[in-house]
């Protein structure tokens, strides 16, 4: 009779790790830049839920360009067009704030990266104690692709072109094409 119950248990314990990680492969997201061409990969993204809203399931062409001020914690000085995705850098204040003063200032996507630390990793961007959500969908991308990303809006004179969200959900990661050749995934 115990043995049952141990079996019950491992089939429990087995379905809500299955669960788990069918969810968390929902919470990728990919994104292409089309331009330009040293930079036309496409990214991986985790999204955010609690601090903006879902991304749609169809895809903007869109402009990516740089927050001013980078962080965001205060009101942007971007005057940004419908179809612009912004990127801010992490630190100094909550996810939360940046990605309302990104709404505010007209941004489409909000996109989140430490370029700072060029790291690899993805971090979670959840809430604040205000409980407020951005009207916007908020992605986190590397700091590894942030930092090539950053150093082209900010020592270029060229304009980024993407499309967001690519629709790969189903697809097994390795099977995506043109993965930039620094990102680990």
């Amino acid at each position: 009779h115990g043995i049952r119950l141990f079996n019950g248990m491992q089939r429990l314990l087995f379905t809500v790790v299955l669960l788990k990680h069918i969810l968390a492969a929902q919470d990728v997201l990919f994104f292409h830049i089309d331009q330009p061409r040293q930079l036309a990969y496409t990214y991986q993204m985790q999204p955010s839920h609690s601090v903006g809203v879902p991304f749609p399931k169809y895809s903007y062409k869109a402009s990516l360009v740089y927050a001013y001020p980078a962080h965001g914690c205060e009101p942007l000085k971007n005057k940004l067009g419908a179809n612009e995705v912004v990127l801010l850098e992490r630190g100094d204040c909550s996810f939360v704030e940046k990605i309302i003063n990104a709404e505010n200032a007209g941004a489409l996507i909000a996109l989140v990266t430490d370029s700072h630390s060029g790291s690899d990793e993805f971090v979670d961007m959840v809430t604040d104690s205000t409980e407020r959500q951005a009207g916007i969908p908020a992605g986190y991308i590397t700091g590894a692709s942030g930092r090539r990303i950053r150093d082209f809006l900010l020592y270029s004179d060229g304009a980024i072109q993407m499309t967001i969200p690519l629709n790969h959900t189903l697809a097994l990661v390795r099977e995506i094409p043109n993965k930039p050749p620094w990102e680990l995934w």
